[in-house]
């Protein structure tokens, strides 16, 4: 009992800690006039009417779709309302009060010096740079059986019009540097870094992300996580109870940044913004009044939107059945964690069923990490994932 509340006390202090940090960082992003940014404005409201709002630059397909809507509003919101205080500033973003918008901490600082199409291409660098040493940290780690699906993760999720996004860089910036940080630094028996990175990437995410496809930095990490411990010959048991503690972790931290950036908002703001962020969420569940949400629909749409990703649960099948025919059992018993982790996507999209509905284009990402999963599994089963791994079974 002892040593469960010590944890208890860990946990929620890097929790607070975290939170001090994003008033901290929020609070300093607007000590500096934002007077300079209403021309970068005017110059990104020019691209916007000659780009359009949803622009799709390449296969024509829909999972290729640009969000620039929501780009141009983050654009929009660099430019602070100087009348009032810093702090309520950093607490107050219009018409979003219920969000951090964490990602002004780098969205601010580069519109000083840079504009929109030398903004993009900085992230588009930093995208590019982060994916791929991504994949050659798993290449080097584990060799082709499980760099292609972290490839093929990638290209069926349209990682190419990633890059220069401002909405889908909140993401996909923190998921490959923390694929990064964890393949660097974790190991089986590392148990409670293993904890506290889920916990801090639940937090970072909702810091910065305006919920596009915040999940993905759980389950493509975690599967990264099954595959160690599958290669380390660690017991199937012991992985399910590290991911469900990890994911819980993870859930519990994205939940707790949020309500408290709520409470925060009312606090400082005198906006009720408690009572909007319950009423959005209500919304993003069930949908608007009178509106009807299909949530088998939004499951079989969502498989669809990814490039190839409608074949890959029927390719996992064939090869679980064809490795029971082959009396490998083993392998498909340990894979069972992967199988758990692609269904996560699914219950994401079951809680936010009407915003995973209306944004479709975007929140289908969330199945990054059943992609690879599922993938992962197809290879494991039939070839394991090295000999490392036949030794350790």
């Amino acid at each position: 009992m002892k040593g469960i509340l010590e944890r208890l006390s860990i946990y929620f202090g890097v929790l607070a800690a975290l939170i001090v940090l994003y008033v901290g960082l929020m609070t300093l992003t607007f000590s500096y006039s934002s007077k300079n940014f209403e021309s970068r404005i005017a110059v990104a409201n020019a691209i916007k009417e000659e780009e359009g709002d949803y622009p799709v630059p390449l296969y024509f397909k829909g999972g290729a779709m640009l969000d620039n809507f929501t780009d141009f509003l983050m654009i929009g919101k660099t430019v602070g309302e100087e009348d009032k205080s810093v702090l309520f500033q950093a607490m107050s973003v219009t018409e979003y009060e219920r969000y951090w918008h964490g990602y002004l901490v780098w969205l601010r600082p580069l519109s000083v010096f840079f504009s929109l199409p030398e903004i993009r291409l900085i992230l588009s660098l930093l995208n590019l740079s982060l994916f791929i040493v991504s994949l050659l940290l798993i290449h080097g780690k584990f060799g082709f059986r499980i760099s292609v699906p972290f490839a093929l993760m990638w290209f069926s999720c349209f990682g190419m019009v990633t890059l220069g996004s401002i909405q889908y860089s909140t993401v996909s910036l923190l998921l490959y540097t923390g694929v990064i940080v964890f393949l660097k630094m974790y190991k089986p028996e590392k148990k409670m870094f293993l904890y506290l990175f889920f916990l801090i990437m639940g937090s970072l995410v909702n810091f910065f992300d305006l919920l596009t496809y915040p999940l993905a930095t759980l389950t493509v990490i975690l599967a990264l996580m099954c595959i160690i411990d599958i290669k380390e010959g660690i017991k199937t048991k012991e992985t399910v109870i590290k991911c469900l503690k990890s994911s819980a972790l993870w859930s519990v931290s994205f939940g707790f940044t949020w309500v408290i950036k709520w409470f925060l908002g009312n606090l400082i703001t005198g906006v009720d913004v408690l009572k909007n962020a319950t009423e959005a969420a209500k919304i993003r569940s069930v949908g608007h009044e009178g509106q009807t949400v299909d949530r088998i629909k939004v499951i079989t749409d969502s498989i669809k939107v990814p490039l190839l990703y409608e074949y890959i649960p029927f390719i996992c099948i064939i090869c679980i059945l064809v490795a029971l025919i082959l009396k490998k059992g083993k392998q498909v018993k340990m894979a069972l964690p992967l199988i758990m982790i692609s269904l996560y996507p699914y219950i994401w999209f079951e809680v936010f069923c009407e915003h995973s509905t209306t944004h479709a284009f975007f929140t289908y990402r969330a199945q990054m990490g059943s992609i690879f999963a599922l993938a992962t599994v197809a290879i494991i089963v039939l070839l394991g994932i090295n000999a490392t791994q036949s030794k350790a079974q």
